[in-house]
C-alpha cells in the first residue's frame, strides 16, 4: 500500500460540514509546521477545518514511489483527503505547493477555491545559479548527522547561505539531525515545478472553480510593476472581483511561525514536541525567501493580468510582502482567504 502524506488536521467550529477542510501545503524545503499557526488561526478566525500537509519527500512524508512531479503531489494530496473522508473545499498553497494545490484543484472537482500564494503559473528555469541551487549545493556538502543544529548553521553560513536562511534550515532537521526531507527528490520536484506551464488550463477552468492568485508586493517572482488600487483591510491590494475583501478578524497576529527567538540565538534552538518540527518567530521569518528559479519578470505578470481582465483569476497583492507572504503580512493574507471562503 503507498503510504500517505503526514498531516496535522485542526477540526473547526463553524456550521459547516464537518468533512470540508481547506488545505494548506508548502514550498520546497519545507514542510507543514511552515503553516501550523496560521493555519490554526485561520482555523479560529473563520470556524472551517483546516488540513495542513507534509508533501511528498518532505517533513514525515517519505516513502512515495516517482515521479516525484506536481501531478503526484497533488493526486498525494486528494488520496489522503479520500483516506479520511475529508472533501478539499479550498486549498491553499505556497510557492511550490502553490502549483500543486492549483493542479489539485483543476483535477479535483470537489475544490470550490485554490488559494496560490506567490507561484507563478507558467515556466521556470533552474541552474542559473540562483538561490535554491546555491542552498541545494550546500546541503548536499553537509556529512550527516551534524553535532548540533548551530553546527548546521555555522557551516552553512560558511558555504555562503545567509545567517537567516542557515537559521531557517535548522527546522529541516528531524531528532535524528538529519535531514527531513529526501535530498535526491528535490530536483525532479523542482525540474517538474519549471517545466509545467497551468496557464491553459487555467484559462479554460470549469466555472465553479475559483483560483485566487496572493502576491507579495516586495516578491521577487514578479516583475517590478506593481498596480494601484483600493486596499484592503489587511493592507491587501486588489484587482478584478478581488475587491469584495472581507472583514479582517481581531486577535493576536498569526504570523511568525517559521523562528522562536531572535536570529542572534540560533545556538539555541531546540526541538519541540510538534510532530511538524520546530516554529520560529522574529526577524529571521523571512529566512525561508528560497528563490526557486529565474524570475519570469514581466511574461508571466502580463499573463496574470491578461487572466484577471479575462475574469478567469482573481489577483490580490499584499504590499508589505515579499515571497514569504504568510509571515511578512499574515494579516493581510487572513483577510484575503476569509473574503475569498466559497458561501
Amino acid at each position: 500500500m503507498t503510504p500517505l502524506l503526514a498531516y496535522d488536521l485542526n477540526v473547526g467550529s463553524g456550521a459547516q460540514s464537518r468533512s470540508d477542510v481547506v488545505v494548506f501545503a508548502h514550498g520546497i524545503l519545507g514542510s507543514r509546521s511552515n503553516w501550523k499557526s496560521f493555519a490554526r488561526k485561520f482555523c479560529e478566525s473563520s470556524g472551517c477545518s483546516t488540513l495542513a500537509v507534509d508533501l511528498r519527500n518532505h517533513g514525515q512524508s517519505h516513502g512515495l514511489p516517482p515521479p516525484h512531479s506536481v501531478q503526484a503531489a497533488a493526486d498525494d494530496v486528494s488520496a489522503l483527503c479520500a483516506s479520511l473522508g475529508l472533501r478539499p473545499v479550498v486549498v491553499v498553497g505556497h510557492s511550490w505547493g502553490g502549483k500543486a494545490m492549483l493542479q489539485m484543484a483543476l483535477d479535483n472537482a470537489a475544490v470550490a477555491v485554490a488559494v496560490v500564494v506567490d507561484a507563478p503559473f507558467g515556466l521556470r528555469r533552474f541552474g542559473q545559479g540562483e538561490e535554491i541551487d546555491r542552498v541545494l549545493d550546500a546541503v548536499a556538502a553537509v556529512s550527516l548527522p551534524v553535532p548540533s543544529r548551530k553546527a548546521l548553521v555555522d557551516i552553512l553560513v560558511a558555504r555562503g547561505l545567509s545567517l537567516p536562511l542557515a537559521q531557517w534550515m535548522t527546522t529541516n532537521l528531524n531528532e535524528q539531525l538529519r535531514w527531513k526531507f529526501d535530498l535526491a527528490a528535490i530536483p525532479p520536484m523542482l525540474a517538474s515545478f519549471g517545466s509545467l506551464d497551468l496557464w491553459p488550463a487555467v484559462l479554460r477552468h470549469r466555472p465553479s472553480l475559483a483560483v485566487h492568485v496572493v502576491r507579495g508586493g516586495r516578491s521577487d517572482r514578479w516583475s517590478d510593476g506593481e498596480l494601484s488600487t483600493g486596499s484592503s483591510p489587511g493592507g491587501a491590494e486588489f484587482t478584478g472581483s478581488a475587491s469584495r475583501a472581507g472583514e479582517l478578524s481581531t486577535g493576536s497576529s498569526p504570523g511568525g511561525e517559521e523562528f522562536t527567538g531572535s536570529a542572534s540565538r540560533a545556538g539555541e534552538l531546540s526541538t519541540g514536541s510538534s510532530p511538524g518540527g520546530e516554529e520560529f518567530t522574529g526577524s529571521a521569518s523571512r529566512a525561508g525567501e528560497l528563490s526557486t528559479g529565474s524570475s519570469p519578470g514581466g511574461d508571466e505578470l502580463r499573463r496574470l493580468h491578461e487572466a484577471v481582465g479575462a475574469g478567469v483569476v482573481v489577483e490580490h497583492v499584499l504590499k508589505k510582502a515579499a515571497h514569504w507572504v504568510h509571515t511578512d503580512d499574515p494579516e493581510g493574507l487572513l483577510a484575503v482567504l476569509l473574503a475569498s471562503l466559497p458561501p
